[in-house]
């Protein structure tokens, strides 16, 4: 793009660009399942020298991740910091994503952000589903975000937001959380998680795991017939 004004001497600011135009395919193959573990997720020690690597997933931190910012990075077992953050992943041996608190003050943000979208076309109950672990005294909350296709105004899914800490030790089990997106079937979206910790207090750990989207089914259990034993069976005295 080039723009000239008369009798204007300065030629080095006529024009803005190169501008690089890139499409993101959208997902569309579910049920879709991202964990921090495999190829190119190695994890850091919880600085900003070295805040593990994120493998080519379609997804990024916001703050980037050795920012000096209340940030995500890539975790391993313990935290840096003591008194937050899990022990280790849900499986207990793997990676996760986590907010590291010792970085940011005025009560900031971590954000973990697609950089495409998910196209929920055909899906008539679709749901997020992760696992969190949120142990610390300085933790806000956690939530997830979403924003349709056609809009720049991100939306927080109020039933998913998670206040203040929800495990009291580093080696509490994770918690399952699942979201409906049922009012975005049918559309284009992008989704992100946001994690906030208050002020500037460093124990503020969040955690997350195992993301999971898909249709879920109307039914996930139910029973389909009830037969009776061909044969007596005596529990005082069985045969």
């Amino acid at each position: 793009i080039w723009a000239e004004l008369a009798n204007d001497g300065q030629h080095s600011n006529d024009s803005i660009g190169p501008i690089t135009i890139e499409h993101i395919q959208p997902i569309t193959s579910f049920p879709y399942y991202l964990n921090f573990d495999g190829p190119g997720w190695t994890p850091g020690n919880g600085t900003t020298a070295n805040p593990g690597t994120f493998a080519t997933s379609g997804w990024f931190a916001s703050p980037a991740s050795n920012s000096s910012e209340y940030a995500f990075m890539v975790g391993k077992d313990l935290t840096p910091t003591s008194q937050t953050g899990p022990r280790w992943s849900t499986a207990r041996k793997g990676n996760y994503l986590y907010a590291e608190g010792n970085f940011g003050a005025n009560s900031p943000f971590a954000l973990f952000q697609q950089e495409g979208c998910i196209d929920l076309s055909g899906m008539t109950t679709p749901v997020i589903s992760f696992y969190y672990h949120m142990f610390g005294a300085d933790i806000a909350s956690l939530g997830v975000q979403v924003v349709p296709s056609g809009s720049n105004a991100w939306t927080t899914l109020t039933p998913s937001v998670l206040t203040g800490q929800q495990q009291t030790a580093s080696t509490d089990d994770w918690r399952h959380q699942m979201v409906d997106l049922s009012a975005y079937a049918g559309q284009t979206i992008k989704l992100r998680f946001a994690a906030g910790k208050t002020a500037a207090g460093s124990l503020a750990d969040i955690a997350i795991d195992d993301i999971l989207i898909y249709d879920r089914p109307n039914n996930d259990v139910g029973v389909t017939a009830i037969t009776s034993p061909p044969n007596t069976v005596f529990l005082t005295a069985p045969q």
